[in-house]
């Protein structure tokens, strides 16, 4: 099955978040530019940390049955990056998270201009976004590269799951301006307070207040917090327990 997806795949080194190519993103297949610029609006799913290239088309999968089964009629599509950093799924290994980071903050330059392509061929075309754990930061720091970019009301909505991203980053000022520059509606925060995977980063302070354990916790228009139930930190277990969409 043909999984669409735009990608950056090859472009960082998986040890040092070295950028090995220019581009500015890859698109499967060729035309899907073409094709979703016709659309009214559709989705794009941004994975989390140490999923390689099938890893990242699964979560496309999870999502368009978990909408489809919402009534959500919209197309589904990927956003597939070199998260599967070289010793990654060693949890106490702290070069390789640090690379996994970098290799997400700098992929969200590559989806923001994605966006703004898409903005530019169609400026009606709704984009709604969605990230996963590590796939919050790139989401976040797109929304900050569009706003920089002065794409006003580029995205239509940003929905994050067991969000990495740290609630002191998104509640600084000038994240929340550009959010609301950038974000039509709203951003919503599913978030666990027993997420396992985000308590070890908070407790050994690797990564403290992660949004996606504790909330945003501002009560800025943009934001919506939502407190959900998953089984586990996988995006399956979130997508589980989304109640409604959009």
């Amino acid at each position: 099955m043909i999984v669409p997806r735009i990608t950056t795949r090859g472009y960082y080194d998986r040890r040092t978040a070295e950028r090995l190519k220019q581009r500015e993103y890859g698109v499967y297949p060729a035309n899907l530019l073409g094709d979703l610029v016709k659309l009214d609006e559709f989705v794009v799913v941004v994975h989390g940390m140490r999923n390689d290239s099938r890893g990242a088309a699964s979560k496309v999968l999870i999502v368009a049955d978990t909408l489809e089964n919402l009534n959500y009629a919209g197309k589904v599509i990927g956003f597939s990056y070199d998260s599967d950093v070289i010793g990654g799924h060693q949890r106490s290994n702290l070069g390789a998270l640090q690379v996994a980071r970098e290799i997400a903050i700098m992929n969200g330059l590559h989806l923001a201009r994605f966006v703004q392509d898409i903005n530019m061929a169609n400026p009606n075309t709704r984009i709604r976004i969605m990230g996963h754990s590590l796939g919050s930061e790139v989401v976040v720091h797109a929304i900050r590269h569009l706003s920089r970019f002065k794409n006003r009301n580029s995205v239509e909505a940003v929905y994050l799951f067991a969000a990495s991203i740290g609630r002191e980053y998104l509640n600084q000022s000038q994240v929340l301006e550009s959010l609301q520059y950038t974000i039509r509606t709203t951003l919503t925060n599913y978030y666990f307070t027993n997420d396992e995977e985000l308590q070890i980063g908070h407790s050994n302070g690797h990564n403290p207040y992660p949004a996606g354990l504790y909330g945003i916790g501002c009560k800025h228009d943009v934001i919506r917090d939502v407190r959900v139930h998953p089984l586990n930190h996988r995006f399956s277990s979130y997508a589980a327990v989304m109640p409604s969409f959009p």
